[in-house]
């Protein structure tokens, strides 16, 4: 295998990741849904 075809598969391999990871960042910006302020209901235990 030659340095060109190396340079080939890095380079998908590193692209492919920072399109996962973008598409992750995005997707957590979007439905990012903040925590309550206090709960719905509370559990009594017995």
């Amino acid at each position: 295998m030659d340095s060109n075809e190396v340079n080939k598969l890095l380079g998908g391999f590193l692209g492919t990741c920072f399109i996962v990871f973008s598409i992750g960042l995005v997707s957590d910006a979007l439905f990012a849904s903040p925590a309550p302020e206090k709960p719905g209901f509370a559990i009594e235990a017995q």
